[in-house]
Protein backbone atom coordinates (compact mmCIF):
# COMPACT_ATOMS: atom_id res chain seq x y z
CA UNK A 1 0.00 0.00 0.00
CA UNK A 2 1.39 3.52 -0.98
CA UNK A 3 2.14 6.02 1.91
CA UNK A 4 1.53 9.05 -0.74
CA UNK A 5 -1.50 10.95 0.76
CA UNK A 6 -4.81 10.08 -0.83
CA UNK A 7 -4.47 11.09 -4.60
CA UNK A 8 -6.62 9.09 -6.93
CA UNK A 9 -4.88 6.10 -9.21
CA UNK A 10 -6.74 8.30 -12.54
CA UNK A 11 -6.63 12.19 -12.58
CA UNK A 12 -8.04 14.59 -14.62
CA UNK A 13 -5.98 17.18 -15.97
CA UNK A 14 -7.05 19.31 -13.14
CA UNK A 15 -6.32 17.06 -10.36
CA UNK A 16 -2.78 16.04 -12.43
CA UNK A 17 -2.11 19.88 -12.69
CA UNK A 18 -2.81 20.42 -8.49
CA UNK A 19 -0.36 17.27 -8.11
CA UNK A 20 2.45 18.80 -10.16
CA UNK A 21 1.96 21.83 -8.57
CA UNK A 22 2.30 23.51 -12.30
CA UNK A 23 -0.92 25.04 -14.34
CA UNK A 24 -3.55 22.71 -16.45
CA UNK A 25 -1.68 24.27 -19.67
CA UNK A 26 1.47 22.70 -18.80
CA UNK A 27 -0.26 19.00 -17.89
CA UNK A 28 -2.10 19.81 -21.87
CA UNK A 29 1.56 20.41 -23.13
CA UNK A 30 3.00 17.42 -21.49
CA UNK A 31 -0.26 15.30 -23.02
CA UNK A 32 0.69 16.65 -26.44
CA UNK A 33 4.44 15.91 -25.77
CA UNK A 34 3.53 12.16 -24.86
CA UNK A 35 2.21 12.02 -21.81
CA UNK A 36 -0.09 9.14 -21.32
CA UNK A 37 -3.32 9.26 -20.40
CA UNK A 38 -6.65 7.57 -21.78
CA UNK A 39 -9.95 9.15 -22.69
CA UNK A 40 -13.36 7.86 -21.11
CA UNK A 41 -16.16 9.46 -23.14
CA UNK A 42 -14.61 12.87 -23.47
CA UNK A 43 -13.14 12.61 -19.80
CA UNK A 44 -9.30 12.60 -20.34
CA UNK A 45 -7.58 10.80 -17.05
CA UNK A 46 -4.02 10.44 -16.06
CA UNK A 47 -2.66 7.48 -14.45
CA UNK A 48 -0.65 8.84 -11.02
CA UNK A 49 2.18 6.32 -11.84
CA UNK A 50 2.60 7.96 -14.58
CA UNK A 51 2.56 10.99 -14.19
CA UNK A 52 5.09 10.26 -11.22
CA UNK A 53 6.99 8.65 -14.08
CA UNK A 54 7.05 11.30 -16.13
CA UNK A 55 7.39 14.01 -13.39
CA UNK A 56 10.83 12.01 -12.65
CA UNK A 57 11.92 11.80 -16.28
CA UNK A 58 12.15 15.86 -16.47
CA UNK A 59 15.25 17.38 -16.64
CA UNK A 60 16.53 18.61 -13.50
CA UNK A 61 13.48 17.42 -12.01
CA UNK A 62 14.47 14.07 -10.23
CA UNK A 63 15.77 15.15 -6.74
CA UNK A 64 12.74 18.43 -6.43
CA UNK A 65 10.25 15.26 -6.99
CA UNK A 66 11.52 12.64 -4.26
CA UNK A 67 11.80 16.02 -2.49
CA UNK A 68 8.19 17.04 -2.48
CA UNK A 69 7.14 13.16 -2.18
CA UNK A 70 9.39 12.99 1.09
CA UNK A 71 7.47 16.09 2.45
CA UNK A 72 3.95 15.11 1.66
CA UNK A 73 4.91 11.34 3.32
CA UNK A 74 6.08 13.42 6.27
CA UNK A 75 2.91 15.41 6.10
CA UNK A 76 0.82 11.73 6.62
CA UNK A 77 2.56 10.96 10.42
Amino acid sequence: MSDLPSWPEWMSIGTAARFADCSEGRIRASLREGLPSVLIGRCRRIARRDLEGWLRRQPGAAQAVDQVLAELRGQRR
